[in-house]
């Protein structure tokens, strides 16, 4: 009896379900780490550990640090970007389902960073994927970790 119920619940609120918006996310934070070998058609292999932390302002803009470790020295990087903002690392808009950025790379190749956010009134769930297209290499995810927050992670360093 309980599983009945508990499928008629589901059943509920799936049907008052409304879309994910920004604004629902207002004050809310991502926390993700990602980490992921590169391989290249020259047999090399790199290791990459991306951590991102994003933050939904109250006042609808998307901010965004990320630091990617690399054992690749010129691959390793920390910067901090706004949403609107250009730039060749692009930033992150708003598409429905979640955040994506787009950029490229000095040889041409294109990158896409989405966050699939999932959830409401309170409680999220995120997913990160990483596209490349064009950029000559192979990756493959070893892990993710990708959890939303209440308040501004931006804050904590």
């Amino acid at each position: 009896m309980a599983i009945a119920a508990l499928a008629a619940t589901a059943g509920v609120l799936d049907a008052k379900a409304q879309p994910l918006t920004l604004e629902a996310l207002s004050g809310y934070s991502i926390v993700s780490r990602h980490e992921e070998i590169l391989d290249f058609p020259n047999g090399r292999s790199v290791r990459q550990v991306w951590n991102d932390r994003v933050y939904f302002s109250t006042k609808g803009r998307i901010f965004h640090k990320f630091n990617l470790d690399s054992d690749h020295a010129a691959s390793g990087r920390a910067l901090e970007m706004i949403g609107g903002e250009q730039g060749k690392l692009g930033t992150f808009r708003w598409g429905g389902d979640g955040i994506t950025r787009q950029w490229r790379n000095p040889r041409g190749g294109v990158g896409h960073q989405s966050f699939h956010i999932t959830g409401r009134g309170g409680i999220y769930a995120c997913r990160l994927s990483l596209e490349r297209v064009g950029m000559m290499l192979t990756a493959r995810p070893i892990s993710q970790r990708c959890t939303i927050v209440k308040g501004n992670a931006l804050e904590a360093g």
